[in-house]
């Protein structure tokens, strides 16, 4: 078998957006599974992640699509990094700073931000035609996502036309307000192995 884990790490109890903690006698609790169905996982892991694992952790709608827009970001930059920092040894000075955030007392956030740093110095180097530049930072961003559980997806995902019908159909039924039938042609997505994300453009969905 393999070892659970070296380290386990306790988070501060999840309060909701109004700063309340969440718990079953109150009804403001969200279970793993039904958030699931919605977000991309790395969404609630890159959640986790903003906060210091001593402090209290505030979930809800606004967070959620925060960090889903953080994960775009990210995306977005390694599908246009990809060809620069694929194999490329990554920035130390970057994960350097990555470290000792880490090292002082699990920084995540700190870490987050050293990481997002290189991701926008790398950008610039590509927005100015200066791949030399960028091809180190980029593969630090790449490494270092990767590192937090956060892989970066570097190709964009082939819908099958099922899929897209259905994801029609729902965005269909959620203009109409019809919000049942959009949660049964939710469940029918998630059923055939879709993670459904809702956003003002409509359905988006993945592996």
């Amino acid at each position: 078998g393999r070892e659970f884990s070296r380290r386990w790490m306790h988070n501060g109890m999840l309060v909701d957006a109004q700063g309340h903690k969440m718990s079953k006698s109150v009804g403001n609790v969200i279970s793993l599974p039904e958030l699931l169905k919605r977000w991309d996982p790395r969404v609630y892991r890159l959640l986790v992640l903003q906060s210091h694992y001593r402090s209290p952790l505030r979930v809800g709608e606004e967070s959620f699509e925060g960090a889903q827009e953080t994960l775009k970001r990210l995306d977005s930059f390694a599908r246009r990094a990809r060809p620069v920092g694929a194999g490329v040894a990554a920035e130390p000075g970057v994960v350097a700073r990555f470290r000792t955030r880490m090292d002082s007392d699990v920084d995540t956030a700190g870490a987050l931000a050293v990481l997002f740093d290189a991701l926008r110095d790398a950008n610039a180097a590509l927005d100015r035609g200066d791949p030399q530049r960028a091809s180190p930072l980029a593969a630090a961003v790449l490494d270092l996502s990767a590192a937090l559980g956060l892989r970066a997806r570097t190709e964009e995902e082939k819908v099958d036309a099922a899929a897209q019908e259905l994801v029609r159909r729902r965005d269909e039924a959620r203009r109409a307000r019809d919000f049942a039938a959009a949660d049964v042609l939710r469940d029918q997505l998630v059923a055939r192995g879709w993670v459904v994300e809702d956003g003002p453009e409509g359905t988006r969905v993945h592996r």
